[in-house]
């Protein structure tokens, strides 16, 4: 039984917003989510996220808490998406999905519309850093840190694990949010207000949801797996988020 493991505690976290619940409900297929007692909520979102990893017989005899998030969930992902493992903890292994969901899409983009775009991604990634550091909404310590990184050279330092805690948080959401504006992925003004309001905490739920469903289904071919993978990006998301208190 997995009650009380990463996934749960996190769930359980009164901090999680109404547009972070939304999203997961837009995800997991959850009807009324945001009208659901915080209990019942958090254990049918629980009960979705793992058993959409796991096989539809299997999961008649699991519990809403089966099977463990980080093993067999994180680390199977992992391998799914050709991810060298080395740290066994929840938030290590989300962020090297995360890194790794960005690293397929940026392959995908430059396969199927030409290096030019994926070179206007990234332009588009500097602009918008060099307006957030100039206003203020990031904070010294992670605009120091890659002061010096510019275009390419910052998702080069972005794949290889150079780049870490609230700087890789705010990277891999800019990189995603920018690949989304460039396929012409909507994403809502819930979403995209927060940034707009100098408080870095949106959650890339649409455009992660979306990314993952166009840039990975037919990788993978497995429907339940696009739903894991998406779900495995909001929740490192979150995680992300609450660590930093954005």
């Amino acid at each position: 039984m997995a009650k009380n493991d990463e996934l749960d505690n996190l769930l359980s976290d009164p901090r999680i917003t109404q547009e972070e619940w939304n999203a997961l409900g837009q995800l997991l297929e959850i009807d009324a989510i945001l009208t659901m007692d915080p209990s019942e909520r958090c254990q049918i979102v629980n009960q979705e996220i793992r058993h959409s990893y796991g096989h539809a017989v299997a999961n008649v005899f699991r519990t809403a808490y089966e099977p463990d998030y980080v093993n067999p969930i994180l680390i199977e992902t992992a391998k799914k998406l050709h991810v060298a493992i080395f740290n066994h903890q929840a938030d290590a292994i989300e962020d090297a999905i995360v890194i790794k969901v960005i690293e397929m899409a940026k392959v995908k983009i430059i396969k199927t519309k030409g290096a030019a775009a994926w070179e206007q991604i990234e332009r588009a990634i500097e602009k918008d850093w060099d307006e957030w550091v100039q206003l203020g909404k990031i904070p010294h310590s992670a605009s120091a840190e890659l002061k010096k990184i510019r275009g390419a050279a910052l998702m080069v330092a972005l794949f290889e694990g150079r780049i870490a805690g609230f700087a890789l948080y705010v990277i891999a959401n800019q990189t995603l949010f920018a690949m989304a504006r460039f396929l012409g992925i909507k994403i809502g003004a819930e979403v995209a207000a927060p940034m707009l309001n100098g408080v870095f905490s949106f959650l890339m739920g649409p455009a992660a949801i979306a990314l993952a469903g166009l840039l990975l289904v037919y990788d993978l071919g497995d429907s339940n797996w696009e739903k894991v993978i998406a779900a495995v990006l909001m929740v490192a998301t979150i995680r992300k988020r609450l660590i930093f208190a954005c």
